[in-house]
């Protein structure tokens, strides 16, 4: 998932959790919650459907979801932060030699 998706789902979980609430607006975020893969508890559909804990308790799993692909997207940044400082300390070493050698 791209950062530019994950700030379009919060988006639309913030502009749910601040509607009123309603079973549309549960059917909405259950699904965010399943295109995303956040957990949906079987509980879920037994109460009320335009209570704000349900929509809150859906909103928060769909954050946590969120949260650890933010987490994975910037740890793959990191890796490839790493590998191009490893490929300049390598030139820059090998500029010393060469500057070294030849002086």
């Amino acid at each position: 998932m791209t950062n530019e998706e994950i700030r379009s789902i919060k988006q639309k979980v913030y502009e749910i959790q601040t509607a009123p609430p309603s079973g549309e607006q549960l059917q909405r975020i259950e699904d965010i919650a399943k295109r995303t893969g956040a957990s949906l508890p079987e509980w879920l559909h037994t109460q009320d459907p335009t209570s704000r804990k349900n929509i809150n308790f859906i909103a928060k799993n769909i954050h946590t979801v969120l949260q650890t692909e933010m987490m994975f997207n910037a740890c793959v940044s990191a890796k490839w932060s790493c590998l191009f400082a490893a490929i300049a300390s390598i030139v820059a070493c090998v500029s010393i030699i060469l500057t070294l050698c030849l002086n």
